[in-house]
């Protein structure tokens, strides 16, 4: 359960994790201010994985990220995201995996065929959302010398917009971030500038960041194709946040 509290004039953000297990219920629980919130996460996904429940089991919780939403486009300079003009915003800075490097991705495109995503739109408040007109399609093309042609298109109640991209392995076009959802996750927790919470779900690997103002999540799933991407942009009064769900692979 995540949670925005407001006390003495400090934004707060309260995560609430629970789990069943030898007919309890058990709860965790990370309050921290609304700012740096996003920096404590991932210790608090360390200490959810080295929790022993009083029955003898060892499978904690895993940190569920932030409620699943889509992406409405941030208007601060930064990185390209899905949609018209869009891009995207400054966020805390988080201490990089260990774990994990630039030069080793942990998923790319087949280099042997053409791969169409598409993904359908919902807009919501962060919790709930409805489907919404438009949507998100990737084309992604071989094209040699380890490299991946990719086209996106965004379409929206404004229209239709196109952009491709020429990709490597990294999902950077001549060593830079043009791509944000990258169609391939590679492992970095640095994207555009930022650095991204990375935690284990289920079947999903999630980036995520969030501040006062927006809020990022991006999943991939275990074949490594984006499962989802949320934003949010919190100065908007009415359904802040957009979600792209993927719908097809073909």
């Amino acid at each position: 359960m995540l949670s925005q509290i407001v006390f003495q004039g400090q934004n707060y953000t309260d995560l609430a994790v629970y789990t069943v297990d030898g007919g309890r219920v058990y709860a965790l629980q990370l309050t921290a201010p609304a700012q740096v919130f996003a920096q404590l996460q991932p210790l608090f996904q360390g200490l959810l994985g080295q929790v022993q429940l009083a029955g003898g089991s060892t499978s904690a919780p895993l940190l569920p990220g932030y409620p699943a939403s889509p992406p409405g486009m941030p208007e601060t300079p930064g990185y390209p995201m899905p949609g018209p003009g869009g891009t995207g915003p400054g966020m805390p800075s988080l201490p990089p995996s260990p774990t994990l490097t630039a030069a080793q991705p942990s998923f790319t495109p087949p280099a042997d065929r053409v791969v169409q995503l598409r993904y359908g739109k919902e807009v919501g408040d962060g919790r709930q959302f409805a489907v919404a007109l438009g949507g998100l399609y990737y084309r992604i093309e071989p094209a040699g010398n380890g490299r991946w042609r990719v086209t996106e298109v965004v379409e929206d109640t404004e229209g239709k917009s196109e952009e491709t991209y020429l990709l490597d392995g990294l999902g950077l076009e001549e060593g830079k971030e043009v791509l944000l959802p990258p169609v391939w996750h590679t492992g970095r927790t640095n994207i555009g500038g930022d650095t991204f919470a990375r935690v284990a779900q289920g079947d999903l690997i999630l980036y995520s960041l969030q501040d006062e103002k927006n809020r990022i999540e991006i999943a991939y799933r275990k074949d490594g194709w984006l499962a989802y991407f949320i934003y949010c942009d919190f100065s908007k009064p009415r359904n802040p946040c957009t979600r792209y769900s993927l719908k097809e692979v073909r």
